[in-house]
């Protein structure tokens, strides 16, 4: 018997190995408090889902540009969120795109 593990939120890179008590794992919770479960996965899981290698997925994480769960110190998990939450800082928008996005101001 397996126990799932309820997650609410990545630790941003920032605050590994220090998350506040709110970001605790419980192998229960989630459906009475109305939390989603979102599965996580190896990092060798989500290399195989994205078309990476299980190291450079590890670099990503080590670099700290790809958010992680922390289970223990060896043993770091990771989300689909995670993983879309690295994407759309990595991707870069061309000019044009960028003035239709509003993200590039115009000088006149």
């Amino acid at each position: 018997m397996s126990a799932r593990l309820c997650v609410n939120a990545c630790v941003p890179p920032s605050n590994h190995g220090k998350a506040p008590h709110s970001m605790r794992f419980h192998p229960f919770a989630g459906k009475k408090r109305g939390l989603s479960q979102e599965k996580l996965l190896s990092p060798k899981e989500l290399g195989a889902l994205v078309g990476l290698s299980t190291a450079q997925i590890r670099a990503l994480m080590n670099d700290g540009r790809l958010e992680f769960v922390e289970i223990t110190p060896k043993t770091r998990l990771l989300t689909m969120t995670c993983w879309e939450r690295f994407q759309k800082r990595a991707t870069k928008l061309r000019g044009v795109e960028r003035e239709r996005d509003g993200s590039v101001s115009s000088v006149n």
